[in-house]
């Protein structure tokens, strides 16, 4: 969960640009089934584009590291290590 989190904030901006760049210059950039779509409604659908995209982009990865986290566990064991905070 905290991968798609971080792809989405990381995605967000660049599809916060390309949905600015679209609106301002009405350039062929977002489309919807095969139309391209121009001024505010470019700019909502770069950020819901943006937002499934960087959802699936996070799956991914979060599948990726943990069947490497199953490959590395049967080498090394994996441990986890608590660090109390001193508070005075």
């Amino acid at each position: 969960m905290l991968n798609c989190i971080v792809v989405s904030v990381g995605m967000m901006l660049i599809g916060l640009l390309v949905g600015i760049y679209a609106w301002i210059s009405g350039a062929d950039i977002v489309s919807i089934n095969d139309q391209y779509v121009y001024g505010p409604t470019a700019l909502i659908n770069a950020i819901i584009l943006t937002f499934f995209l960087s959802f699936i982009f996070g799956t991914f990865w979060t599948i990726v590291q943990w069947f490497g986290f199953i490959i590395y566990s049967r080498f090394r064991p994996i441990r986890l290590r608590y660090y109390e905070i001193n508070q005075s």
